[in-house]
This record gives C-alpha cells, structure tokens and sequence, in this order.
C-alpha cells in the first residue's frame, strides 16, 4: 500500500508540475525539477501520454546525438460543465482544462420550473448540442 501512495503522490506532484508549465519540458528537466529519478518521470510521463494529458514532440538539438523528446501539456484532454442555478436565470459554461471558457449560456427562467431536475437535464442537453454545432464549424 505505501507504494501505491508514494506512485500516486509522484504523479500528482509531475502533473502539477507540467499543469503550471508555461513552454516546453524534457523528462531530464523534470527530474532536475523536482529530485525523481528519470525511470520514474519516464514512466509516469508514458502514462499521461496514453492518456492524453500530454502531447509529445521532438525537440530542436543544436549539438551532436540524439534529439531529446519535449512534451507539452494537453489543455484539451479534458472537459468541465459548470451550472449555477440563481432566481431568474440558468448560467452553463464550458470549459477546457485549464479553465479557459470555450461556450456559455445563459437561459431565462419565467417561472420556477416544476420539476428542476428534469429541466436541467433537457437544458444541459441543449447546450452540449449547441457546443457539438459550434465544434463542427471549426
């Protein structure tokens, strides 16, 4: 069990690292970066990379040997809904992993509904369509 705390933990503080990157990094940056051994960023950084968290890309090598791997992060890999819910209206946004606003929407509310639940559901429903129709004219 103290393994699978210290794998996760590992993988926590690498994904901080890499959230907060500005540019580029290489495994060797990162291990420099935060004390890890290089199988360990190696291997955490395949992972992220199966998950799409990361997006790999050879780096540009001035000197002799082998060109080094740049990973950069993946602001795509995942999406988030936020709802908030006031008197008068219905506030939808979406948003990629960074917090970065792709779509909103704003829906009146004539009076309350009778059942909120259902309402929500058909009024988040017609949101992800509108956000499917926004996507496919790009």
């Amino acid at each position: 069990m103290y393994q699978k705390e210290i794998k996760k933990n590992n993988e926590t503080i690498i994904f901080e690292y890499i959230y907060n990157r500005k540019q580029g990094f290489s495994i060797a940056e990162v291990c420099q970066s935060l004390n890890l051994t290089f199988p360990t960023v190696k291997r955490i950084l395949e992972d992220f990379l199966e998950k799409d968290i990361l997006i790999q890309s050879r780096k540009h090598s001035h000197g002799v040997g082998r060109k080094g791997m740049e990973y950069t992060y993946n602001h795509d890999f995942c999406y988030s809904i936020g709802v908030r819910i006031s008197e008068e209206y219905i506030y939808l946004i979406f948003t990629d992993s960074v917090g970065k606003a792709l779509c909103h929407s704003k829906v009146k509310l004539s009076s309350p509904p009778k059942d909120m639940i259902s309402f929500l559901e058909s009024t988040i429903y017609l949101f992800i369509q509108q956000i499917k129709k926004k996507k496919e004219k790009k």
